[in-house]
């Protein structure tokens, strides 16, 4: 894993959803039909916000860390290991 470093952005969250659009502050709408986000956030620290049968925009800032290879294609991860603060900007029924 790479240096623990701080991020803040949008994440977007929902069933087969995880965008984070690094360095960004998005309505919902902006969020949902953005189309360059490239990070996917992963980690226990995100747990209530990723398991409720929800939808989630949020702001977001935290300490979190690269893997030194890419666990999936083509966008990068990054786990989360210390969620620093969380603001929902929307919370809605699950879009899927």
């Amino acid at each position: 894993m790479s240096e623990p470093q701080r991020f803040t952005g949008t994440w977007a969250t929902d069933f087969e959803v995880n965008e984070f659009h690094e360095g960004q502050a998005l309505t919902a709408e902006e969020a949902w039909r953005h189309q360059d986000a490239t990070d996917r956030l992963w980690g226990t620290a995100l747990e209530r916000h990723a398991s409720d049968n929800s939808a989630y925009v949020m702001e977001v800032e935290f300490v979190g860390r690269y893997p030194l290879c890419n666990l999936t294609q083509p966008g990068r991860d990054i786990i989360v290991d210390d969620l620093i603060r969380a603001r929902t900007v929307e919370r809605t029924p699950s879009k899927m």
